[in-house]
């Protein structure tokens, strides 16, 4: 079998001052997902001898003189690779003429194209994607397609500031929207619809009335909050941004990039780092803040796919999570109407035992500290979802 060195192969020092520890390899490998290997120089000693040389000078090419049980070796721990395992890069994209998700309702109507202005919160973001202090706390690579350019915008069909991109070859030039504005001549009645669909383009008459609208829709899932514990948010993101994470995910799996499995959680996908949770945390906690009606910051969140087998024992969150929002980001075989998977909410004890069954974008919103939650086992299929906590603005501990 031929094989190749893994272009996105890590090799790690255990303990940088000692050249004789332990080597940790992280390899995503497509088919395979994330290997974590450590490598003992005694135990295996030529596989540790190649991984030291590349630390030292990096090999393109698989090594000669191996024997077959070294190249063997090295393909367990997914240093070397068939050309077709090599995964190749994940970019976030949700292009404005891309797919959508709406599987609960038909898209809204939008008005006449004639009446249509571009959208007064419009912000126009270029190649980069949002800005990095927008990206969260944790300094993580750049997830947003580089290829595209990006602007975002505030619209009825989501509760946080929806991004989108587009491309100069697919669409007309976007550029040169300007909030308020009306449309340009030079946009044809097609893209005409699909600004409008998206919000990018919105009807002069409504123009100005996002600010009361999210404050009013705010204020109805706060009541709810504040009296049951809990709440669902049913638009928390739009259709296209929906489509767009749940490819996005797909992806990285599908290239191998997400770890399966440890020894405390042995049937799920996991990322603790994924710069896409991480930038959507933050974009949720000027919503948390006002649904809570209480100043929130984000503090971590991670990205979870659990398989077969997988539950969540009864518990309540620790103090990083004043507020834990559960956000149902896949579920397979595609559920008609909500995922077949509930989480069981207890804001008043056992005797309030509530299973809540999200629809594939919506949030489950609750006191983490205060309500218990589980989970039965998953029978079948593959369910996933974004954790996000937050706490008081004034919290001065540990984030992690």
């Amino acid at each position: 079998m031929d094989l190749v060195v893994n272009p996105l192969a890590e090799v790690l020092l255990s303990d940088p001052k000692d050249p004789s520890a332990p080597l940790t390899v992280r390899a995503p490998v497509r088919g395979r997902g994330l290997q974590i290997h450590h490598v003992d120089r005694a135990v295996d000693p030529a596989a540790f001898r190649v991984l030291l040389l590349q630390r030292v000078a990096p090999l393109r090419e698989c090594p000669p003189n191996l024997s077959a049980a070294d190249r063997d070796r090295l393909a367990e721990l997914g240093f070397l690779v068939p050309p077709e395992n090599v995964p190749r890069p994940v970019r976030y994209t949700c292009d404005l003429d891309g797919p959508t998700y709406a599987p609960h309702a038909a898209p809204p109507a939008v008005a006449a194209s004639a009446d249509l202005v571009v959208n007064p919160t419009i912000e126009h973001l270029g190649d980069a994607g949002p800005r990095r202090e927008c990206r969260g706390r944790v300094k993580l690579a750049n997830p947003f397609n580089r290829d595209r350019q990006w602007l975002s915008v505030e619209h009825d069909e989501a509760v946080v500031r929806s991004f989108f991109s587009w491309s100069a070859s697919t669409a007309p030039d976007l550029s040169a929207l300007e909030p308020g504005r009306p449309l340009p001549h030079t946009i044809d009645a097609a893209w005409r619809d699909r600004l409008a669909a998206a919000g990018v383009a919105v009807p002069k008459a409504r123009a100005t009335d996002r600010p009361a609208r999210r404050a009013s829709a705010a204020r109805v899932l706060g009541d709810q909050l504040r009296d049951r514990r809990y709440v669902i948010v049913p638009r928390g993101l739009d259709r296209w941004a929906v489509a767009s994470i749940r490819r996005y995910y797909r992806e990285l799996i599908d290239e191998g990039y997400l770890l399966f499995g440890d020894k405390d959680w042995p049937n799920r996908y996991f990322a603790r780092y994924d710069p896409i949770a991480h930038f959507f945390h933050e974009q949720w906690a000027a919503l948390a803040s006002d649904i809570a009606a209480d100043p929130l910051k984000a503090s971590f969140p991670f990205f979870v796919e659990y398989h077969p087998g997988s539950d969540l024992p009864a518990h309540t969150d620790r103090e990083q999570c004043v507020v834990s929002i559960s956000v149902q980001i896949d579920h397979v075989p595609e559920p008609v109407g909500p995922a077949p998977w509930p989480i069981y909410l207890q804001p008043g004890g056992p005797e309030t035992n509530l299973a809540v069954h999200l629809g594939i974008g919506e949030a489950a919103m609750f006191y983490g500290q205060e309500v218990r939650h589980y989970r039965d086992a998953l029978t079948a299929g593959a369910s996933s979802f974004w954790f996000l906590f937050y706490v008081r603005e004034g919290f001065e501990g540990s984030l992690d």
